[in-house]
């Protein structure tokens, strides 16, 4: 009989190692599941935005300061309501390396993020453009100094730090 009971309680504790092993295998696969699932939505939010509204949509006028990063432009895009999640547009403007220009920006409900990222880069370079422009005038001015180029008398920055130097001499 003791050879019954422990035979017995052998089979037992083998069926429920098998059991834990096949629980724990199952709650595994559970796992990679719901992380596969989580993974592939949020990559879908960065990668496949929908626009918030459906076109035309409506025109908002966003000012960007000098202390603003991609972060607190996120934040305000969505306080507008142009962007449903602030973590993709950080993302994506990191990944296509987006420089945030102080300056106003007229973007639409109906732009998906790419196409806002991209309105603000180039927007971005415009008011950088003219940024410079003004810096260069004002430089200029303050320093009673003209320089004379060629073609539309654009100054390169190398000319206006030669003509800086010069006058210091």
């Amino acid at each position: 009989m003791k050879n019954d009971s422990s035979l017995i309680g052998e089979i037992a504790s083998f069926i429920s190692s098998i059991a834990i092993k096949v629980i724990a295998f199952a709650l595994v696969i559970l796992l990679l599941f719901e992380c596969g699932k989580l993974s592939f939505g949020f990559g879908r939010s960065i990668f496949y935005q929908e626009p918030v509204e459906a076109k035309p949509g409506t025109d908002v006028v966003i000012t960007f300061d000098k202390d603003d990063d991609m972060d607190s432009v996120a934040e305000l895009l969505k306080d507008e309501g142009l962007i449903r999640k602030e973590l993709p547009f950080v993302i994506q403007g990191s990944l296509y390396k987006i420089s945030i220009v102080p300056g106003e920006y007229v973007l639409n409900t109906s732009m998906t993020t790419k196409e806002m990222l991209m309105k603000i880069e180039d927007t971005s370079k415009k008011n950088k453009e003219l940024n410079t422009q003004e810096t260069t005038s004002n430089e200029i001015e303050d320093g009673g100094l003209e320089i004379i180029g060629g073609a539309g008398d654009n100054v390169d920055e190398k000319q206006l730090e030669a003509a800086r130097k010069s006058m210091e001499e």
